[in-house]
C-alpha cells in the first residue's frame, strides 16, 4: 500500500457467509479464498484507505453491505 507492507486477514465467518466456503476445513476455505481474492482484497484496500491501519482483520460484516 502506497510502498509500505500491509497485511490483512479474512475470519472463516465471512469465508462462509459471503463467499461460499461450504465448511471451516481448510480445504474449503482456500477455495473460497481463491475463487474471490479480487473482491476479498478490494475490500481490504478500501479499509486500509479509509482507516490509514495496516493490520486489518476482515469480518463477515465488511461484506454485509458491500455491493
Amino acid at each position: 500500500m502506497d510502498g509500505h507492507q500491509a497485511c490483512y486477514a479474512i475470519t472463516a465467518e465471512a469465508l462462509e457467509d459471503h463467499f461460499g466456503a461450504r465448511s471451516y476445513r481448510s480445504e474449503d476455505l482456500k477455495q473460497a479464498f481463491t475463487g474471490h481474492r479480487d473482491d476479498i482484497e478490494s475490500m481490504a484496500r478500501a479499509l486500509f484507505e479509509v482507516t490509514g491501519s495496516k493490520d486489518i482483520t476482515l469480518h463477515s460484516g465488511h461484506f454485509r453491505f458491500a455491493v
